[in-house]
C-alpha cells in the first residue's frame, strides 16, 4: 500500500506540473484572444479530450485490465497490445476523415485549421491506448509523464515562440496544438517499444472486430461518462454562446483543479483493483476503494477551501473584465470535482471488475440531469445554472455508485 500511496503522490505532483503551466498558458490566452475565440478554442480542446479519452474504443481499459492480470500470472500479453493498437488507429483515422467532412462543409473554419484539427484526432487518440497499455506494465511514472507534462509544455512553448513573433491567433493556436500531440504520441511510441512489442503476433480483422465488440459496453460507459464532464461546455455554448463557453472553461479549469489527484489516484489504483477482481479478493478492493478515496478526497475539499476564500480577488487581477462571472460557476465545479473525489473511484473499481454496464446508465443519468438543469437554469442563471447542474449530476453518480457498491456488491464485508 505505501508504493501505491508513494505513486499517486508522485502521480499528483507530475500532474500539478504540467496544470501550472496549462494553466499560465490558459490565463494568456484568455488575455489574448477575443472572448469568442477563447470559447471556440475550448471546444475544440474538449473535443480533442475526448478523442484520447475514447478513440481506443473501450480496448485501453481491457488492455491494461489484461495487461495488468495476466503479465502477474505470467500470461501473453502482447495479442491484445497489438490488437488494441490496431483498432485505435482505424478509430483515429475514420474519426479525422468524419470531422474532415463536416468541418468542410458546415463551419467556417480555414483549410489550415481544418488540418490541424483533424491531424491532431489520431494523435490524441494513440496517446490513449499507449497510456493504458504502458500503465499495465506497471509503469505509471513513463504512462503519466509525457501526457501530464509534455503536452502543456510543448504547447506552452510553442505559444510563447507564437507570442515573441506576434503571431497568436486561432490558427497557430491549433497548429500548435497539433504538433504537441504528435510529439508526445511519439515519446510515447518510443517508450512502448522499449517495453517490448511481439511482431509476430500480428492482429487480424478478425481479432480487431471481437475486441471492439467486446470493448463496447466500456466505450458506452466512457462515452457517456466524458460527455457528462465535457458536455457542460458544448451546453454553454449552444444556450449562451461562445463567451458563456470561454466563462465556464475558466472556471471548469480551475474549479476542477484538485482532479488532478483524483485521476491520478484512480490511475494508480485501476492495475490494483484488476488484480484484486481477478483473485476475488472482494475485502481487498473495499479496503483500496476505501483508502484511495481518502487519498482523493482531502486534497479536493482543502482546494475548495482556498478557491471560496482567494478565487475572487485572482479572477479580478488576473483574469478581462469578461470573466468576471467565473467566480461562483468555478465555486461549484470544485463542489462537483469534491464529490467525485469522495465517491468518483466507485467508477474506476466497477471498470476494473467489468462492470461497465453500471456505470453506463449511472453515467447516462448524471448526463441527462446536467442537460435539463442546464435548459432550466441557464434562462435564469447562466453560466452558474450549468454549474449547478454539474453538482446535482455528479451527486447523483457517483453518490449512486459508492451506495450500490457498499450495499449490495459489498454488503458481506
Amino acid at each position: 500500500m505505501k508504493n501505491l500511496v508513494f505513486s499517486s503522490f508522485l502521480l499528483t505532483g507530475i500532474r500539478a506540473l504540467g496544470i501550472i503551466f496549462q494553466a499560465i498558458v490558459t490565463i494568456y490566452l484568455a488575455r489574448v484572444l477575443p472572448i469568442e475565440d477563447m470559447g471556440i478554442f475550448a471546444m475544440i480542446y474538449v473535443c480533442l479530450s475526448l478523442m484520447r479519452f475514447l478513440g481506443p474504443m473501450g480496448s485501453d481499459k481491457i488492455a491494461m485490465r489484461r495487461i495488468s492480470s495476466e503479465r502477474s500470472a505470467n500470461c501473453a500479453t502482447q495479442s491484445i497490445s497489438n490488437t488494441s493498437f490496431a483498432l485505435t488507429c482505424f478509430v483515429g483515422v475514420g474519426a479525422a476523415f468524419i470531422t474532415a467532412t463536416i468541418l468542410s462543409w458546415h463551419t467556417s473554419f480555414s483549410s489550415i485549421e481544418i488540418i490541424a484539427i483533424c491531424l491532431a484526432i489520431p494523435a490524441f487518440s494513440l496517446m490513449g491506448i499507449f497510456i493504458s497499455q504502458i500503465r499495465g506494465f506497471g509503469q505509471n511514472l513513463a504512462a503519466q509523464a509525457p501526457e501530464a507534462l509534455g503536452v502543456h509544455f510543448l504547447f506552452g512553448s510553442l505559444i510563447a515562440l507564437l507570442a515573441f513573433g506576434d503571431a497568436i491567433e486561432l490558427t497557430t493556436i491549433l497548429v500548435s496544438l497539433c504538433i504537441s500531440g504528435w510529439i508526445v504520441t511519439t515519446l510515447y511510441l518510443i517508450i512502448r517499444l522499449r517495453i517490448g512489442v511481439d511482431w509476430s503476433r500480428k492482429p487480424h480483422l478478425v481479432d480487431i472486430r471481437r475486441l471492439a465488440v467486446e470493448g463496447f459496453s466500456i466505450f458506452q460507459a466512457l462515452l457517456i461518462t466524458a460527455l457528462s464532464v465535457r458536455a457542460p461546455i458544448f451546453l454553454a455554448g449552444m444556450l449562451a454562446g461562445p463567451a458563456a463557453a470561454a466563462v465556464l472553461e475558466i472556471a471548469t479549469r480551475f474549479g476542477n483543479l484538485a482532479s488532478i489527484t483524483t485521476t491520478s489516484v484512480g490511475a494508480t489504483f485501476s492495475p490494483q483493483f484488476a488484480r484484486l477482481n481477478y483473485q476475488q479478493d472482494t475485502a481487498g478492493l473495499t479496503k483500496s476503494l476505501r483508502f484511495s478515496a481518502l487519498l482523493a478526497t482531502l486534497p479536493a475539499l482543502c482546494w475548495l477551501a482556498i478557491l471560496g476564500v482567494g478565487a475572487s480577488t485572482a479572477v479580478s487581477v488576473l483574469l478581462p473584465t469578461a470573466y468576471a462571472d467565473a467566480y461562483t460557476p468555478m465555486l461549484l465545479v470544485a463542489l462537483a470535482s469534491s464529490i467525485n473525489a469522495a465517491f468518483g473511484l466507485s467508477s474506476t473499481l466497477l471498470l476494473m471488475s467489468d462492470a461497465a454496464g453500471i456505470v453506463r446508465w449511472f453515467s447516462l443519468a448524471q448526463l441527462v440531469i446536467i442537460c435539463l438543469g442546464a435548459l432550466a437554469f441557464v434562462p435564469h442563471q447562466g453560466v452558474t445554472g450549468i454549474a449547478w447542474a454539474m453538482v446535482i449530476g455528479a451527486l447523483a453518480r457517483d453518490g449512486g455508485m459508492i451506495s450500490l457498491i457498499f450495499f449490495k456488491k459489498f454488503r458481506f464485508h
